[in-house]
């Protein structure tokens, strides 16, 4: 039997077999080295059963656009009133996880602490009363230079318009006027819990709105809601996590939001069906790099579209476009929208991804980018309207009746059924498989290993009585050729990684060209272009700009440049070759165990006589170093993914170190011809800071494939001392073969691992 075999949908019989051939065999193998590896293997197989006996947690994460309805759909998928969704309410002020809990329902509340949020609130102050103060005399250019989601921020924590608190205050005393409850929260400590009994939706419901509503002063410290309770839909180990807008103003929250969509099995793109993809979320796909991302990780087909309102649709419209007659019914009108939307947003969703595949220049794979492209047509698609939803269930109530005519129509069934089955089975499938993908390898380490050495102990005993004498110099002549081979292969992995550094180097410097123009052309073209009280906004927060309307990152822009280009041939070149390079380093190795055991049998040979029938060379070598390096490729794809993280993150936080000067120069322009200095003062800036930002960039990347190509070589090592393992423990067992047991034994020895072998055939 081998690993090609079906999988079954059930690991534990095989488990339960696996740990009772195990056990058979540590009650009868007493040599220390039989005793080494089954204490490998044992060890092995207690981490496929912990992993086995995990319970499901599969995370879905919705991510878009303020007012997409996300709130009214995990409402209704919940069946419970429980998350704020009234008009001019958003849910996502902070990251909102949802999972299953006993009996009882739980609000968990992680909170900015006061030596956190007191200073930033400061700052936020100060650079809004600079403005008012500035610009308070034209209304026009108030409006265009005060960062609207900084003022939210202030209304909701006073409960006063900016401008209101800083005449009733001076400079550095805002504080002072914090509102009562935030004051509490903040005296409170970083975490609040709170408990609530089934029957206590109502205080439940008004919890949840104290710690989510953008209309509650609480929610500009939430940093992330944590909602558990019965929720049937939930019990089979489901979370739902609902992250903050689009571009979300708070850089901590928002870093929190990238964390969960990173994490998340699934990533919800939650469309309003009025809009469907809009510039905002077309901008977010391809400036956000996610798609980017979701490929490298091979997640891109994790993508699920969901459009929300699919009962706000256009009669008219739709019988024109469907050449429907005037009584179509409602059905027939519902099915035609969704029809329509669901064209629109695959077409976006391909645009989105071929803009993508166009920033990222040469350095696409054609292979990469058209499995990209198929996993984003096979992207699942629901039309929903969770608000009909509610209304018809009389989970909230209306003085308005609905407009749908039963449940079926708004698309929440149809997608509650697909999470619970279609779902929940593939998370449940892909776990079953992966275990028992183990077990399977784990027994056929151990088969191939203890099977070999009962046709050895065989055919020894067939040999009667060896001669004494001539091992040990063969022993050691084989231990040098191992160690001679082993340097060899060493060095020409070595080799090998060194020229696979040198290819991701050449392609990196194509992408240090694009941030030389970037520099020199691109960026001032994109500051000439900008609304002068615009870019002093920009300005005054240091190169980063967030608001509701306008979000403009110039670091991350120039950031872009390179990344774009560069983080796919990243990937070709050592991501997706982290496989290849693992099969080559197994392949090698079990060749030269092959000519070690070679090199010993020439040595019975030697000892016993020549023409020994049945004594044959090694054929198969040891599965266990195969599977040992299966077992670690997670760990090591792992390590390069957090490698290529680390490259983009040190990039952008370098960037912002190097241009954070010319912001603070132009911040202080005034005056008649502001605009045309500052664009000079940071285009002067640029010219300045390129001679030393990109050699600077230039180490950083070289430092990255460093990294990398010490994760490779180091996993080279490791499998050599496998390797060297494995020899050792053939070694002994010959010996002791040879010379410390009778032929009577070695039959003995060899029916109890017969027996054995049995038992994991069974298996």
């Amino acid at each position: 039997m081998n690993t090609a075999r079906a999988i079954t949908n059930e690991p534990k019989p095989l488990l339960d077999q696996l740990a009772a051939a195990l056990s058979w065999f540590d009650a009868q193998l007493t040599l220390p080295s039989d005793r080494a590896e089954l204490a490998g293997w044992q060890a092995s197989l207690s981490q496929i059963r912990a992993a086995d006996q995990q319970p499901m947690d599969s995370a879905i994460a919705l991510m878009g656009e303020s007012g997409a309805g996300k709130s009214s759909l995990l409402n209704a998928l919940l069946g419970l009133d429980l998350l704020p969704h009234d008009a001019g309410s958003a849910v996502t002020a902070s990251v909102t996880e949802i999972r299953h809990g006993d009996r009882q329902f739980r609000i968990h509340a992680e909170v900015e602490s006061r030596e956190s949020f007191l200073p930033r609130f400061s700052q936020i102050c100060e650079r809004l009363r600079e403005t008012w103060t500035e610009s308070s005399s034209n209304e026009a250019a108030l409006a265009v230079a005060v960062d609207e989601s900084e003022a939210s921020i202030v209304r909701s924590v006073v409960g006063m318009e900016p401008a209101e608190l800083f005449k009733h205050t001076r400079p550095g005393e805002e504080h002072t006027l914090l509102h009562p409850e935030v004051k509490k929260v903040l005296d409170a400590g970083t975490e609040l819990t709170r408990a609530f009994a089934e029957d206590d939706s109502d205080e439940l419901r008004v919890a949840c709105r104290a710690c989510l509503s953008s209309r509650h002063p609480l929610w500009p410290l939430m940093r992330r809601v944590t909602i558990e309770g019965p929720f049937p839909l939930l019990s089979s180990g489901l979370r739902l996590v609902d992250v903050p807008g689009l571009n979300d103003p708070d850089p901590v929250r928002n870093r929190i939001a990238q964390q969960a969509l990173q994490s998340a099995q699934l990533v919800w793109l939650v469309l309003n069906a009025k809009r469907a993809m809009t510039g905002e979320i077309m901008r977010f796909l391809t400036e956000s790099r996610l798609l980017t991302k979701l490929e490298l990780e091979g997640r891109l087909g994790s993508l699920v579209a969901v459009a929300t309102h699919a009962d706000q649709f256009d009669d008219a419209g739709l019988t024109q476009a469907f050449d429907l007659t005037e009584d179509a019914d409602l059905q027939t009108l519902l099915n035609c929208h969704r029809e329509r939307v669901e064209k629109e947003v695959r077409r976006s969703l391909r645009r989105a991804w071929e803009e993508t595949v166009a920033a990222a220049g040469e350095h696409v794979n054609a292979d990469t980018a058209a499995g990209g492209r198929r996993r984003l047509e096979e992207t699942p698609f629901f039309s929903v309207s969770s608000t009909e939803s509610l209304l018809l269930r009389r989970i909230v109530r209306s003085k308005k009746p609905p407009v749908l005519e039963r449940d079926e129509q708004t698309g929440i069934p149809q997608l509650a059924r697909w999470i619970a089955t279609d779902f929940v089975a593939r998370e449940q499938r892909t776990h079953r498989q992966r275990v028992e993908r183990q077990a399977l390898q784990l027994r056929d380490a151990i088969r191939s290993t203890l099977a070999r050495r009962e046709d050895i102990k065989r055919k020894l005993a067939g040999l009667g009585t060896a001669q004494k004498g001539g091992l040990k110099g063969s022993q050691e002549r084989a231990r040098t050729f191992l160690e001679e081979r082993l340097a060899d292969h060493h060095a020409h992995a070595q080799k090998e990684t060194e020229a696979q550094a040198e290819r991701v180097r050449a392609a990196m410097q194509s992408g240090m060209q694009a941030a030389e123009d970037e520099l020199a052309q691109g960026i001032p073209d994109r500051l000439a272009g900008i609304h002068h009280m615009t870019l002093r906004a920009i300005c005054r927060r240091g190169g980063v700009f967030y608001g509701s309307t306008r979000n403009w990152d110039l670091p991350a822009d120039i950031a872009d440049a390179i990344t774009k280009r560069v983080v796919f041939r990243w990937a070709e070149l050592f991501e997706n070759s982290a496989k290849g390079f693992l099969d080559d380093v197994a392949r090698k190795s079990t060749d030269l165990l092959s000519l070690h055991a070679h090199f010993l049998f020439d040595a019975i040979v030697q000892l016993v006589g020549d023409g020994i029938p049945g004594l044959d060379r090694l054929k198969q070598p040891t599965r266990q170093l195969q599977f040992e390096l299966d077992m670690v490729r997670p760990e090591i794809t792992e390590s390069l993914q957090s490698a290529r993280m680390s490259f983009e993150r040190d990039l952008v936080n370098m960037l912002r170190e190097h241009l954070g000067p010319a912001f603070e120069r132009a911040a202080d322009e005034r005056g008649v011809g502001m605009k045309q200095r500052m664009v000079q003062a940071l285009c002067a800036n640029l010219d300045a800071v390129a001679p030393t930002l990109l050699p600077a960039l230039a180490r950083d990347l070289d430092e990255r494939v460093v990294e990398v190509n010490v994760i490779l070589v180091g996993q080279v090592g490791r499998a050599h001392d496998s390797v060297r393992r494995v020899a050792q423990i053939e070694e002994g067992n010959l010996k002791v073969a040879l010379f410390e047991t009778t032929p009577d034994e070695l039959i003995r020895t060899a029916d109890i691992l017969a027996r054995g072998l049995s038992m994991l055939d069974a298996a």
